[in-house]
C-alpha cells in the first residue's frame, strides 16, 4: 500500500524545491546545458566540442554553403542541416580512435584489435556504437541530399513555368 506524504513532509518539499533551481544567468546556463554532453555525435545544440575550432567550423560551413548554393530558405535551412552532418560525420574517426586507445592500453596487457572487437561485441559496444552513430548520421545525410535535390527541381521547375 502506498504511503502519502503528510503535510509537514510536503512543505518541506516545496521549501527544497524552492532553494535548487540551476543557474540563474545566461552564462550559467550556458554552461551547464552541455553537461551532459559526452562525444558530440548527437549533438543538436552543441556543433562545437572544447576541442574543436569555430574559425574551422566556419570554413567548413562557407564552402559547403558555397558549394551547395542553396537556391531558396528551405534550401538553406537543408544545407545547414548538411553542414551539422558533415560536422559529425567527421569526429567519427577520431572518437573511435579515442576509444580503442582507452581500451587497447588497459593495464600492462596490450590488446589486439580483435580481442577489443570481441570484447565490444560481448559487452561495452561502444566502438559498435560510435559505428551505428555514423550510419545513422549517413542516413540522415542522405535524406537530407535528397530533399535538397527535391527542392532544387521544385525550383527549376516553378522558373520553367513563370
Amino acid at each position: 500500500m502506498p504511503r502519502h506524504p503528510t503535510p509537514a513532509q510536503r512543505e518541506a518539499s516545496r521549501r527544497n524545491g524552492r532553494k535548487s533551481q540551476g543557474p540563474v544567468s545566461a552564462e550559467g546556463r550556458a554552461k551547464v546545458s552541455a553537461n551532459a554532453l559526452r562525444h558530440g555525435l548527437r549533438a543538436e545544440r552543441h556543433l562545437l566540442l572544447a576541442e574543436e575550432r569555430a574559425e574551422e567550423l566556419e570554413a567548413f560551413a562557407a564552402a559547403l554553403r558555397a558549394e551547395l548554393a542553396p537556391g531558396g530558405l528551405i534550401a538553406a535551412q537543408l544545407v545547414e542541416q548538411i553542414i551539422a552532418v558533415l560536422w559529425r560525420l567527421r569526429r567519427v574517426p577520431e572518437v573511435e580512435r579515442r576509444l580503442l586507445e582507452a581500451q587497447r592500453y588497459r593495464g600492462e596487457r596490450r590488446f589486439t584489435a580483435a580481442e577489443l572487437l570481441l570484447r565490444d561485441l560481448a559487452g561495452a559496444r561502444s566502438v559498435l556504437g560510435v559505428s551505428e552513430y555514423e550510419q545513422r548520421l549517413l542516413r540522415q545525410l542522405r535524406r537530407l541530399f535528397v530533399a535538397l535535390e527535391k527542392c532544387g527541381e521544385r525550383t527549376r521547375e516553378s522558373g520553367a513555368t513563370a
